[in-house]
């Protein structure tokens, strides 16, 4: 079963609706281990889809704030097509706007991206959780 259809709905909704955005994935370093030498970052394009926060969802942010609870936390989420040109990961920083300028928001080290795949294979959305 294929979800060509998910995956073009969920791009188009996000594209009409989401917040033009610069993904920065950091280079991988080279030189030797005792000195290694940072890589040149990559950045993409991408279009995110920010959540608002509701009072149900205010409470739950409250409640994250307690320590060793699995709730999530208190930051920025939002929704990004899964039809990109590259795999995110939890050391990427986004950008809102097309220029790359601190602060720029940090997805969370733990948890911090989830993806929709039904299949293992075509990536429909993925949901991100910013720190802060």
């Amino acid at each position: 079963m294929t979800f060509e259809r998910q995956i073009a709905t969920a791009s188009r909704l996000i594209a009409q609706y989401g917040a033009d955005c610069v993904w920065r994935e950091p280079g991988t370093p080279t030189g030797s281990p005792a000195r290694p030498v940072a890589g040149t970052p990559s950045d993409a394009a991408v279009k995110i889809l920010f959540l608002t926060n509701t009072s149900r969802e205010s409470l739950a942010s409250l409640l994250s704030m307690i320590a060793d609870t699995e709730l999530p936390s208190g930051g920025k989420r939002g929704l990004m097509a899964g039809n990109i040109s590259f795999t995110p990961s939890l050391s990427g920083l986004v950008a809102v706007g097309n220029v790359f300028a601190e602060p720029a928001l940090r997805i969370l080290p733990k948890n911090g991206i989830d993806l929709l795949a039904p299949n293992q294979v075509e990536p429909i959305l993925y949901y991100l959780r910013f720190a802060g």
